[in-house]
């Protein structure tokens, strides 16, 4: 949080001391109850309040400090919500009653009351009904120990009623500059003073009230506008933003509830008025001077001990008059009348009477401030004196239609929005309308009708304008009166004047209203942001150049956000800058470089997955700052320890499981990410002198020297205004000149050091409109000397020009994306509307403009002529998204199909199962993984680039080793020799038998074989014999069986159980010689499922079985 404690550092001496006594002493009073003081200090929102612990000592100011504290709010937080659950719904809705009375004035009070589940309503402790529970026990410092869920209740009603019978005084109990003096008493009067305030009457209370009234004879002095310098800023106008800019006498309505109503402070009377004006500071800035200068101050009277010792100092004062007074102990009286009225009726008989010097010594030593407001002679005034003024009249209601059209753009330099609104105000006047595209329907809408026009010319009379080179730019609207019906085409000059007449005339009459409201300060909390792919697939490869997509870090809502990297193949982050020693915060807080673990690199995970390059945006503007008192070697040391923090982060890997595992799931094709792939410098509002520019350039060229040994590119951003010198200084850092000097100097660095040329662009953000700002540009590169041949084509390659999308101008888009790929290395869009472009494409066909698409745009006009209308496959986008998960399942194909090998090889047992079920096994190890090393070769992004240009090879490899495999298996099916399984033993000297059998029925009749096809002699030990699965005594069963006992058929067969059989010997187990007889046989036998299996042994007792085709073995026990 470093530059939120710069900011909260800057503390008076008195502040500081009035805060930390109070902080001490509202510790110890609390028992050490933990409290939360917000301080919202000048010129800073509500959002911007710091929380400090009473249990934690103060960070000690720095002799710098300047700023100063003007409000205190706390929240004693040992008041927890579990201790109000003994509450009925009735009490608790009582005293949310009696907390609305107390609190009722108060903005935030109204803020919650009206939420839509009214929870200051409901009868229920809930978090916000605590959180003015806490704020309460604060303000009137009630112990949070014991049964203090009572107490608050009959505290909060005793206060109630104090308040209605007392608002003034209670009005001042709640205030910020009450709890800033009494935090400064002294330790014995402030321990009285919270007793008063936990348990006083109302006589107590309005003591210590008067107490405090008289403290302040003098207004406190109301501290100066703070402006943040060293905030960030982006430019644009949301709904709200442009009613308020078509509100007419807008200052003096949101004035006109403050009329009479009493503030502490003038600095109370600011923040009241802030709120009022919806937290827009920069808009209050341009008016508060106004406002402070006509609210009127008001005086009180307070008689007690301090001013009657004044009046016995004052010499020769009646004592009479001031025992009189004594008499009427401490009174205090609003406003003059009453105390005059109460003079004359104290000393206005016979007896005391007061001279005219005497009353006038009274009433100053009684006097006091009391408050300060705005009367309804004050707002008159502000009235007449905003006559005239837009910022009070509001704009003309053309110009707030022509501002509708960039509602909701974002633009990061106030440059750029100018350019904007400018083109939509000139495409409305429309002059030298000639000139417009005429295929360009949406710029033909905007331009306004005749009476239109008259009425813009009318509304900006009435306003108050500066005037250019002596001529009142009021003038310039009847030359774009007479060019708007103009039957010809303007020529050049004509064209550039007119151009010049509409700027003239933004700038005088609108720019200081409109710009104000715009500015927008970029949130110092910056919350963790939640990205999603979509079904878009992964980024393309196949553009003509680079789609840069920028996201700013703020963006982030409540839902996780789609994003369509098809279409944007590299994103900058934006939300990172660097502080004043060259460390890198998120908002406001310390970037960790080391964390590969962290929440915020979610997003860098799925860009990844989507085949899209991350780049890291760094901006730093604050360069009028402390940077300015820096001497050139503290500046350098500042730009040498930026380096090492963006190279730190850069080479930071992540450490999620999944990025740890990737080099292993992917047998090293992938690479364990890291914590970006690029980094983009933005560097506005930088010094423009020629030290800052060799300075600059030094930082540069050190950090692409560092980044380039890990193949990361350095890019710039910069915007059209500052490249092209429009302030005329032509030796800033960032000038054209410079930037060409700088990319021959990173070319010359590459080769010196051989390495790999990386991929570096020069992002150029382009001003409005688009259509002349990029040709403009062209023509600035075209005219500079020096940059000719190879180089010009380098450069212009390098170069990506980057647009503020209004997502209305679609024709203008596709004009611009077709420029960009004739012209440049590739196209940016700034802050695009990433809804819109994660729309999916199902239609090509259409057009940009009739589609209303940014991806279709992309799809159609920034690719090659063939593949303009060509939509990736479902197999595509799930194959390249879905690559590293493919991936992990190929290599767990693998090691399967390793692991199978090592057990066939170790186990007998696996090889009859391979050998039974071969085929499947064979399918399910070699079929998947082929497919999906199919679908990657052509789909993941790293593999299709090495696979590309030897496709046929590969090809053919692939159609070569199914040959073969099916070839095999073809021929392997077709043998009458049965294979002996691989775990068979090989013997060396005896051989093994292998005994198969076949049924042969010729003319020599019916036979059943038994052949011995070995190298050993085989002994049959046992014949199972499996007629339609029944198993049969032997061969004369089964023939029985399937003959039904035909006595008249002759046949023989041979004993077989303990035949042994020599190699290549053949016994015939069964034969029928009738040839009639043998075929009837053979025609019943094939009308059953036969099955004959037959155990045997060789010479060295292993032992086998046969069923004719296959053998396997047979453990000793099975026999």
């Amino acid at each position: 949080m470093k530059r939120l404690f710069r900011y909260q550092r800057k503390i008076t001496p008195l502040a500081f001391i009035q805060l930390f006594a109070g902080t001490l002493l509202v510790a110890s009073n609390l028992c050490s109850a933990q409290v939360k003081i917000a301080t919202v200090t000048s010129g800073a929102t509500a959002s911007q309040a710091a929380s400090i612990d009473l249990d934690k000592k103060p960070t000690k100011p720095t002799a710098t400090s300047t700023k100063k504290t003007v409000n205190i709010t706390g929240y004693n937080q040992n008041i927890r919500q579990e201790n109000f659950k003994g509450l009925s719904k009735t009490v608790v809705l009582t005293m949310q009653k009696q907390l609305e009375s107390i609190y009722q004035s108060f903005p935030d009070w109204q803020r919650d009351y009206e939420l839509k589940h009214e929870p200051l309503n409901d009868g229920i402790v809930g978090p916000i009904t605590l959180s003015w529970l806490q704020r309460f026990a604060f303000s009137f410092k009630i112990n949070s120990v014991g049964d203090y869920a009572n107490e608050i209740v009959k505290n909060v009603d005793r206060i109630a009623q104090f308040g209605d019978r007392h608002r003034a005084d209670l009005t001042i109990l709640l205030s910020p500059e009450f709890e800033a003096w009494d935090s400064a008493e002294i330790d014995k009067l402030q321990t009285q003073d919270f007793q008063i305030r936990r348990q006083g009457s109302d006589k107590e209370l309005i003591d210590l009230v008067n107490r405090f009234r008289g403290n302040r004879k003098t207004p406190p002095p109301a501290s100066k506008p703070f402006v943040d310098e060293s905030a960030y800023f982006n430019y644009s106008l949301n709904q709200n933003d442009l009613d308020l800019l078509g509100n007419k006498d807008q200052i003096v309505q949101i004035l006109g509830p403050f009329k009479d109503k009493e503030f502490n402070s003038t600095e109370a009377l600011r923040v009241a008025v802030k709120q009022a004006m919806g937290g827009r500071e920069y808009f209050l800035n341009q008016i508060w001077p106004l406002i402070e200068k006509n609210a009127a101050d008001f005086d009180g009277y307070l008689i007690n001990d301090a001013a009657l010792k004044k009046l016995k100092e004052t010499s020769d004062f009646p004592a009479a008059v001031i025992d009189e007074l004594r008499l009427q102990g401490t009174t205090y009286f609003k406003t003059k009348e009453l105390f005059d009225a109460f003079l004359n009726e104290k000393f206005n008989d016979d007896t005391t009477t007061l001279s005219e010097g005497e009353r006038q010594s009274i009433i100053e030593a009684a006097h006091v401030f009391d408050n300060v407001h705005l009367t309804e002679q004050s707002l008159s005034t502000i009235q007449n004196e905003l006559k005239g003024n837009i910022q009070n009249t509001g704009a003309p209601a053309v110009v707030v239609r022509l501002l509708r059209q960039i509602k909701d753009v974002s633009y990061p330099e106030v440059s750029l929005f100018r350019s904007a609104a400018i083109s939509k105000i000139e495409m409305g006047i429309g002059a030298c309308k000639m000139n417009s595209s005429g295929s360009n329907p949406y710029v033909a809408s905007l331009r306004i009708a005749d009476e239109d026009f008259d009425l813009l010319e009318k509304e900006l009379g009435a306003l108050h304008a500066q005037t250019f080179n002596g001529k009142d730019t009021l003038e310039h609207l009847a030359e774009l009166k007479k060019l708007r019906s103009q039957a010809t085409q303007c020529d050049k000059a004509t064209l550039q004047e007119s151009h010049l007449w509409v700027e003239q005339i933004y700038q005088a009459y609108l720019a200081l209203e409109i710009e104000s409201i715009a500015k927008k300060r970029i949130p110092d909390e910056i919350a963790t942001i939640h990205l999603k792919g979509g079904e878009c697939g992964c980024a393309l490869d196949e553009f003509s150049g680079v789609v840069y997509g920028f996201y700013p870090y703020w963006n982030n809502s409540k839902s996780t956000q789609t994003i369509n990297f098809s279409v944007l193949n590299r994103v900058a982050y934006y939300g990172l800058s660097v502080d004043n020693v060259g460390d890198l915060q998120l908002g406001t807080t310390p970037l960790d470089v080391h964390d590969g673990l962290a929440e915020e690199n979610q997003f860098l995970r799925i860009a990844h997955q989507y085949n899209s390059k991350v780049d890291w945006l760094i901006q730093k503007n604050d360069w009028n700052g402390d940077w300015k008192k820096y001497s050139r070697e503290n500046k350098h040391a500042v730009f040498q320890a930026l380096i090492t923090n963006i190279t730190q982060l850069l080479r930071t890997k992540l450490s999620d499981t999944a990025s740890r595992l990737k080099p292993y799931t992917s047998l090293g094709i992938s690479s364990r990410p890291t914590r970006g792939d690029g980094i983009t410098l933005y560097f506005p509002n930088y010094p423009t002198d020629p030290d800052s520019a060799l300075l600059f350039n030094d930082f540069y060229l050190t950090l692409r020297k560092e980044l380039a040994l890990d193949n990361i590119g350095v890019n710039i951003l910069i915007s059209q205004d500052v490249i092209n010198d429009s302030g005329g200084n032509q030796q800033g850092a960032f000038n054209l000149t410079n930037m060409i000097s700088l990319r021959k100097k990173t070319a010359q660095q590459d080769n010196s050091t051989d390495h790999t040329a990386v991929k570096e662009y020069l992002l150029i953000l382009l001003d409005e409109s688009s259509r002349n700002a990029k040709k403009q540009f062209r023509q600035d590169l075209d005219n500079v000397p020096g940059l000719n041949g190879i180089e010009r084509v380098q450069f212009l390659r390098s170069i990506i020009p980057v647009l503020q999308f209004d997502n209305h101008n679609w024709q203008q888009l596709e004009d611009d994306i077709v420029y960009a790929s004739d012209n440049f290395g590739g196209i940016g869009l700034w802050a695009p509307n990433f809804d819109n472009i994660a729309i999916p494409v199902t239609d090509l066909s259409q057009s940009c403009f009739h589609s209303q698409q940014i991806a279709v745009c992309l799809l159609k006009n920034y690719r090659p002529a063939n593949l303009a209308e060509r939509i990736p496959s479902g197999i595509e986008r799930f194959t390249c998204v879905n690559r590293w998960g493919l991936q992990l399942t190929l290599t767990l194909f693998l090691f399967a199909a390793i692991v199978i090998v090592v057990l066939f090889i170790k186990y007998c047992e696996v090889q009859v199962f391979v050998k039974r079920y071969f085929l499947w096994i064979l399918g399910c190890t070699l079929l998947p993984p082929i497919s999906i090393f199919v679908l990657l070769l052509n789909y993941d992004p790293y593999l299709a680039s090495l696979s590309k240009g030897n496709v046929p090879f590969i090809i053919a490899m692939g159609a070569s080793a199914f040959i073969v495999i099916f070839g095999y298996l073809y021929l392997r099916s077709q043998r009458t020799v049965p294979q002996r399984q691989r775990a068979i033993p090989q013997r060396q000297g005896l051989g093994f038998p292998i005994i198969t059998w076949i049924i042969e029925n010729d003319e020599r009749g019916f036979r059943w074989i038994i052949r011995n096809r070995g190298t050993g002699y085989a002994i049959i030990k046992r014949i199972e014999i499996l007629l339609d699965g029944q198993a049969v005594a032997d061969a004369k069963t089964a023939l029985e069986a399937v003959l039904n006992s035909n006595k008249h058929l002759l046949w023989k067969s041979l004993p077989l159980i303990g035949k042994k059989m020599l190699p290549n010997e053949e016994v015939i187990g069964l034969a029928i010689s009738d040839p009639a007889s043998a075929i009837a046989f053979d025609k019943k036998l094939r009308e059953h499922k036969l099955q004959v299996h037959i155990t045997y042994c060789s010479a060295n007792n292993d032992q086998w079985v046969s069923d004719g085709k296959e053998v396997s073995v047979v453990a000793a026990a099975s026999y």
